[in-house]
């Protein structure tokens, strides 16, 4: 590919005789095709002329090689429900759409699931096999989870993963969590509710999490906000018990990013596990908006 974007397929038409560079019917850089082979030594060309009732004469050819940036494949992710509850110890049906972009003829695979906390402990109550109907290295998008986090833990969070790959090999892994609450409160993800005359947005994804070292939460006041409102965003363990509040200040419309570098309100680091924000607008604090967040440190 030079740039150009006629197809070798149409490179004679009406007899004339046509000079210039053309594209592959499809792509020849993936593993079945040019990848891994050496630019250097012999090549050979085999014509197919597949239309009946004209013949063509090939003149000449050569073989240019082009080394450009890949374009990895991107992945969009939903599931369903976002967090499990309550803390019964059963299954839990797990479903997954997703939306592939980006590469060249992406295909989704399930590369692993797995738990912050172990299965079948001797913790009262818990049972084994807590992961079921789930089959990596394919294209699974529902499976089971248990329902259960251990009463001496911090929360269980199970980490689903998958892998996008397209046919040119560029690959890339996309990850979420779906934590187990044993005590969720007030943790019911939403995307918008009302605000006065306006309306406020919470990304309910925070970048990344879980949380390794830091983390961004982000919202949204719309315009229509007659003027700045109060606005508070706070952290709570899984028991809902408060750690630290985050943003406590008047915001005008806009949008704003809030980091969060998983300590609690002294500055101690926060014990790995699950948490949730919540972000409270108005006067008084009528509108609630909430998400799920996870600490993992290595």
């Amino acid at each position: 590919d030079l740039g150009t974007t006629g197809s070798i397929q149409t490179a004679n038409p009406a007899g004339a005789e046509q000079l210039g560079f053309y594209i592959p019917a499809s792509v020849i850089s993936s593993n079945a095709g040019f990848r891994g082979h050496a630019i250097s030594g012999h090549w050979t060309l085999n014509v197919s002329d597949n239309a009946a009732g004209n013949t063509g004469t090939l003149k000449d050819w050569g073989l240019m090689m082009k080394e450009g940036l890949p374009t990895p494949p991107a992945l969009v992710i939903n599931w369903a429900p976002s967090f499990i509850f309550p803390n019964d110890h059963t299954m839990r049906n797990i479903t997954v759409s997703n939306s592939l972009s980006g590469g060249c003829s992406p295909a989704i695979q399930l590369l692993s699931i797995t738990s912050n906390e172990a299965d079948a402990t001797a913790d009262p109550g818990d049972l084994a096999s807590d992961i079921q109907g789930a089959t990596t290295g394919t294209n699974d998008l529902a499976f089971q989870l248990r329902s259960e986090a251990l009463s001496s833990g911090n929360g269980r969070f199970y980490t689903v993963t998958y892998r996008i790959t397209d046919i040119a090999g560029y690959q890339r892994d996309t990850m979420f969590a779906i934590p187990a609450f044993a005590s969720p409160g007030r943790v019911d993800p939403s995307v918008t509710v009302a605000a006065g005359s306006g309306t406020v947005t919470l990304d309910v994804a925070p970048r990344p999490n879980p949380l390794v070292t830091s983390s961004v939460i982000s919202y949204t006041i719309t315009a229509g906000t007659a003027s700045a409102v109060p606005v508070l965003l706070t952290i709570v363990n899984n028991r809902g018990k408060w750690v630290r509040n985050l943003d406590y200040s008047s915001r005008a419309p806009g949008t704003y990013n809030v980091a969060f570098d998983g300590n609690a309100a002294d500055g101690t680091p926060l014990p790995n596990g699950v948490y949730a924000y919540q972000l409270t607008i108005g006067a008084p604090y009528n509108s609630l908006n909430t998400g799920v967040m996870i600490i993992n440190r290595p």
